[in-house]
């Protein structure tokens, strides 16, 4: 079985290639990943379900390796595996726009308002995954500019220099 598996550069994402390299070890042939062409930045998780339909008569069959987990521990089992991210995204409705650019790390999960879900799957963020399991090496990245298009902010990450770190 070959697999093309969803790509946001977030840790649902990145921790669903982890999953899934671990249960189906070379499966993942190739990650795909939807820009937006007009702010051109990774396009935000606003779709339905609708993949399944799709699919029906392609003869490809989807798989959902993280669906129904929950969240308080599937965020707690993403830190303690090594997975590394920063926060990209905050609904500034929901979290403060200086949220964008925090380490997701347990800190961070113990900051969050208890109506704020640990793994952001209400919208309230998306995060950049830099390093983790899933990766041969990390990649070194640097905090750029706040930009804030309400009711988002977003924190730009650029790739470091060599040698550099994250």
């Amino acid at each position: 079985m070959k697999t093309s598996l969803s790509w946001s550069s977030g840790k649902d994402s990145a921790w669903a290639l982890h999953v899934l390299q671990q249960q189906h070890p070379g499966s993942v042939a190739g990650l795909l990943t939807t820009i937006n062409e007009a702010v051109q930045r990774v396009a935000m998780h606003a779709v339905r379900r609708y993949r399944e339909q799709l699919l029906a008569n392609t003869g490809l069959s989807p798989l959902f390796p993280l669906w129904q987990l929950p969240t308080p521990q599937l965020a707690a089992a993403m830190i303690a595996g090594g997975l590394r991210a920063r926060v990209a995204c905050v609904d500034a409705r929901i979290l403060d726009s200086t949220l964008a650019g925090r380490e997701f790390d347990a800190s961070l999960l113990a900051a969050l308002p208890t109506s704020v879900d640990p793994c952001g799957e209400n919208g309230e963020f998306h995060t950049c995954v830099y390093d983790g399991p899933m990766f041969t090496g990390a990649i070194p990245i640097e905090t750029g500019e706040m930009v804030t298009r309400e009711p988002f902010a977003w924190r730009d990450f650029v790739r470091a220099p060599a040698g550099a770190g994250a």
